[in-house]
C-alpha cells in the first residue's frame, strides 16, 4: 500500500500536538493581555503605598458625642476637619493613628462651608500631609477617601467624576466630586490621589450651590480651597507657616495680642487720668475703645500692649450716642489684629469671652468667661441715648471697658461696655456689627483728612484755664512745625487762640470743626476766625482776627495731634 504521510507527520509533529500548541497561544496571549490590564491599573490605582505614606496624618476626632476624622494641616498642631464634628461641643479629643490621644481646642470654624480647624498640643512635632499643588487632579484620576475609625486607617477607591466651584461671600470654593464613599468615619478625612497627597477634605451630605449631589456621587472640598479657609482661620491669610514648621497664630493668639491697656490724661504731667481697654482693629494701629474710656482725657494718651510696649496714640473720633472711640497709635510697624465675628449670629446661652484690663495695669489682659444671659437688652450710655446691648454674666469691672467680647471661637463680636458695680454676673456690651460699620467711616475720613496740626478742648473741657466767657474751640497746643505753627495759629499759659469758625461757619465743638476739615484735602487753604487771649496782669486782653493755613498731609510721627 502506497503510504502518505499526514501533514504533521511531515513535519515530525503529530496533529493532536498542534491543537494542544495552538491553544497554549492562546492562553499566552490571554494571560499577556491580562497582565497588561493589571500594570496599567497597578500605575493608576492609589495603592497600599500612598495610603500608608497619609496614615501618619488622618487622625481620629471625638467632640462629645459626636465623631469623625481629621487631616494633620500643620506640624505645630493644627487639624483641619468638619465644622459639623465640633459646633458646639464642650470638649474635643484627637486619636491619631499611634493610637495616642490628645485633647484639642476649636481655632475656628467657617460659616460657609462644612470646614473647621482644631489644634492640639503635643510635645512632638506632628506629620503634617502633604497636599497636592494646585491643579494636579483632573477629572477620571483614581483616587481614595481616607479616614480613621475604631483605631484602624480605612480607605474606599474610587474615582474623580467632576469639579464643581461655588462663590461664597469673598471666596470662590472647589469642590470635588467623587465615586469613593465618604461616610460618618472618614467625613473631615483626606480625599488623596495615587502619590499619596491630600487633594480635598472629605465632606458629608455636602450641597453645592443649594443643589443636593446626586446619588452615589460624594464630595470634597478641593485642597486649595481648604487650605486657603483653613489659613484665614489660624490667622494666616497669605498661607505663611507651612507643614515645614513656619510660624502661624490662633484665632485665640491674635485676640490675645490685639487687646490693649489705655491710660489717658486731660493734662500733661496729670495725676488724673482715665483706665480703660480697647483692641487693635487694623494692621496700622486704629484702635476700637469706647468713648468714656478717653472723652475728657484725651490730650495724653498712651496704649501699652500684651508684651508691655509703650505708644503714644491720638483721638481720631467719638460717637458719644453710642460709646465708641477710635484711636490711632504712632508707629509704623503692624499690629495685631484680632477676627472679627458676626454678632448678628449670637444667641442666648452661647460662651463667650470678656478681655480686658480691670481695675488697673496689675491685671492686664485679663480673661473672663460666661455666657449670654439676654439680647437686645436697653441701655443707656453716658450721653443718654438707649442702644441694645448683649448681657453677659462674665464679668465685667471698671478698666475692662473698650475691650473685646469675643465668642467661643474667640472672634470679636462686641464691645465691653459696663458692668453693675457689686454684680459680677451682669455685663453689658456693645454688638459689634453696627459699630464696625461706625468704625470704618471714621478711619476712612481719618485717612483722608488733612493736617492742621493741634490739640484742641471744648469748652466743658477748659477747667484749668482761669477764663471765663470763652466761646469756642480752645487752642489747647500747637504741634511744631504744622501747618497751624507756621500760619502763627497761638497756644501757650498767657497767649492762646479760641477758634470759632472755619471759611464763614461757625463752629464751637471739636467734633464740628472736624467735620468741617473731612471735606476738604491737603493743599487746600482754609480761613479760621478766631480770638486771640493775651494776658494783661491779672485780664485778659481780646482781638479777633482770621489765619489763612495750608493743610498738609498727616505725619506718620510719635507725637500728639489731634486735627
Amino acid at each position: 500500500m502506497f503510504y502518505r504521510p499526514s501533514y504533521g507527520e511531515e513535519y515530525g509533529v503529530e496533529m493532536n500536538s498542534i491543537c494542544t500548541i495552538l491553544k497554549t497561544r492562546s492562553n499566552i496571549i490571554a494571560l499577556f493581555v491580562m497582565l497588561f490590564i493589571i500594570l496599567l491599573c497597578s500605575g493608576c490605582a492609589v495603592g497600599e503605598d500612598a495610603v500608608a505614606k497619609v496614615k501618619p496624618s488622618i487622625v481620629s476626632i471625638k467632640a462629645d458625642s459626636k465623631s469623625g476624622s481629621g487631616v494633620i494641616y500643620k506640624n505645630e498642631g493644627y487639624i483641619i476637619t468638619n465644622k459639623h464634628i465640633i459646633d458646639g461641643a464642650e470638649k474635643i479629643s484627637v486619636t491619631f493613628s499611634s493610637n495616642n490621644t490628645l485633647n484639642a481646642e476649636l481655632i475656628g470654624m467657617d460659616e460657609t462651608v462644612d470646614l473647621a480647624v482644631i489644634k492640639v498640643e503635643s510635645e512632638k512635632s506632628l506629620t503634617a500631609a502633604t497636599f497636592a499643588p494646585s491643579g494636579k487632579s483632573n477629572e477620571n484620576d483614581d483616587i481614595a477617601t481616607v479616614g480613621l475609625t475604631n483605631d484602624e486607617v480605612k480607605d474606599r477607591k474610587g474615582v474623580i467624576r467632576k469639579f464643581e466651584t461655588q462663590q461664597n461671600d469673598d471666596n470662590t470654593i472647589k469642590y470635588i466630586l467623587t465615586d469613593a464613599v465618604i461616610n460618618e468615619g472618614n467625613s473631615g478625612g483626606a480625599l488623596i490621589d495615587t502619590d499619596g497627597n491630600v487633594v480635598g477634605i472629605n465632606v458629608l451630605g455636602a450641597k453645592i450651590n443649594n443643589k443636593d449631589t446626586e446619588k452615589g456621587t460624594y464630595v470634597a472640598i478641593a485642597a486649595d480651597s481648604a487650605k486657603e479657609i483653613a489659613d484665614k482661620i489660624i490667622g494666616n491669610p497669605n498661607g505663611e507657616g507651612s507643614s515645614s514648621g513656619g510660624k502661624s497664630s490662633s484665632n485665640r493668639d491674635r485676640l490675645e495680642a490685639s487687646v490693649i491697656y489705655i491710660k489717658a490724661a486731660a493734662e500733661r504731667n496729670s495725676r488724673e487720668y482715665s483706665l480703660g481697654s480697647g483692641f487693635i482693629y487694623t494692621e496700622d494701629g486704629y484702635v476700637i475703645t469706647n468713648s468714656h474710656v478717653v472723652h475728657e482725657h484725651n490730650n495724653v494718651i498712651k496704649v501699652f500692649l500684651p508684651d508691655r510696649s509703650e505708644f503714644n496714640a491720638r483721638l481720631v473720633d467719638e460717637d458719644v450716642s453710642v460709646d465708641l472711640a477710635i484711636l490711632k497709635i504712632y508707629g509704623e510697624q503692624k499690629f495685631p489684629t484680632p477676627k472679627i465675628g458676626n454678632s448678628d449670629k449670637v444667641k442666648r446661652e452661647d460662651t463667650v469671652k470678656a478681655l480686658g484690663s480691670p481695675l488697673d495695669e496689675q491685671l492686664a489682659n485679663t480673661t473672663t468667661t460666661g455666657t449670654i444671659s439676654g439680647l437686645n437688652r436697653k441701655f443707656k450710655t453716658g450721653s443718654g441715648t438707649t442702644v441694645n446691648a448683649i448681657q453677659i454674666d462674665a464679668s465685667i469691672d471698671h478698666g475692662n471697658s473698650g475691650g473685646p467680647l469675643a465668642n467661643k471661637n474667640y472672634e470679636v463680636i462686641g464691645i465691653n461696655t459696663w458692668g453693675i458695680d457689686g454684680a459680677n454676673n451682669k455685663g453689658f456690651a456693645i454688638p459689634f456689627n453696627p459699630m464696625k460699620e461706625k468704625a470704618d467711616v471714621m478711619i476712612a475720613k481719618d485717612k483722608k483728612r488733612p493736617y492742621l496740626g493741634v490739640i484742641l478742648r471744648d469748652k466743658e473741657d477748659r477747667s484749668s484755664l482761669d477764663v471765663s466767657g470763652l466761646d469756642g474751640i480752645w487752642v489747647y497746643q500747637v504741634i511744631s512745625g504744622s501747618p497751624a505753627d507756621k500760619a502763627g495759629i497761638a497756644d501757650g499759659d498767657n497767649e492762646f487762640d479760641v477758634i470759632r469758625g472755619i471759611n464763614g461757619a461757625n463752629v464751637n465743638k471739636v467734633s464740628a470743626l472736624r467735620q468741617q476739615l473731612d471735606t476738604f484735602k491737603e493743599g487746600d487753604v482754609i480761613t479760621l476766625n478766631v480770638v486771640r487771649y493775651v494776658k494783661n496782669g491779672k485780664k485778659w486782653n481780646t482781638n479777633p482776627r482770621t489765619i489763612k493755613v495750608t493743610l498738609e498731609k498727616k505725619p506718620l510721627q510719635d507725637d500728639n495731634y489731634e486735627l
